[in-house]
């Protein structure tokens, strides 16, 4: 972990936490039926779909934007 600079709190936290987790998962799971789509169904969690999304997805895109700035100065 040090070598690639992993935080330790939230590894500590993924390990902790991942097991509750994957057992609430795999409850609303079997409650929806197996529908996946039954895990967005209502506003809330599509609000936090959309936020977890840009979470992920924005340092790509500003790492991809500064990629593509340095090549263009170059």
């Amino acid at each position: 972990m040090d070598k690639l600079k992993f935080p330790l709190p939230p590894v500590v936290l993924g390990l902790i936490l991942g097991g509750f987790a994957e057992q609430n998962l795999r409850l609303a799971l079997r409650i929806g039926g197996g529908d996946w789509t039954a895990l967005a169904a209502n506003t809330t969690s599509k609000v936090l779909i959309v936020m977890i999304l840009l979470v992920i997805l924005t340092p790509l895109f500003s790492r991809l934007s500064r990629r593509k700035k340095s090549q263009s100065t170059a």
